[in-house]
Parts: structure tokens; sequence; C-alpha cells
């Protein structure tokens, strides 16, 4: 094999290997942080629920949202 394609070759599998490593890590950091991203996003969703059904309680704003807006948001999961 041509000393110019060895070499090649040889910096085409450090990549590689560069590469891998790389989605190895940036993969375990999205399992680490998915337990607290699902924690976050249920919290947002308990404050938006709360203050829609805030919202929908006292009427405020009934004229610029829908009901079907308000709705929609008082029935998000938990």
């Amino acid at each position: 094999m041509d000393p110019t394609m060895k070499q090649f070759q040889q910096k085409l599998t450090e990549v590689e290997l560069g590469a891998e490593l790389l989605l190895l890590a940036r993969h375990q950091l999205v399992i680490t942080d998915q337990p607290r991203l699902d924690f976050e996003a249920k919290k947002l969703q308990s404050i938006v629920k709360e203050k829609s059904l805030l919202i929908s309680e006292t009427g405020a704003l009934a004229d610029k949202i829908g009901p079907g807006v308000v709705r929609s948001l008082v029935t998000l999961n938990d």
C-alpha cells in the first residue's frame, strides 16, 4: 500500500475513534440529565396548569383568551 494512503487510512481511523468517543460521551450526558429534565418539565407543567386554573376561575383575560385555550392548558398532564 502506498505510504500516503496508509497514513490517510490511519488518520481516518483516528477521526472515527474520536467521533465515536464524542458520541458516547454525549449519550451518557443525555442519560444522566434525563431525570432532571423530566422533573423540570413536570414542574413547569404544574405551574402552567396552576396559573391557567387561576385565570379561568377569576375570569381574568376572559375576553383575550378563548375557553378552548384555557381548557387545553388545564388538561395538561402532571
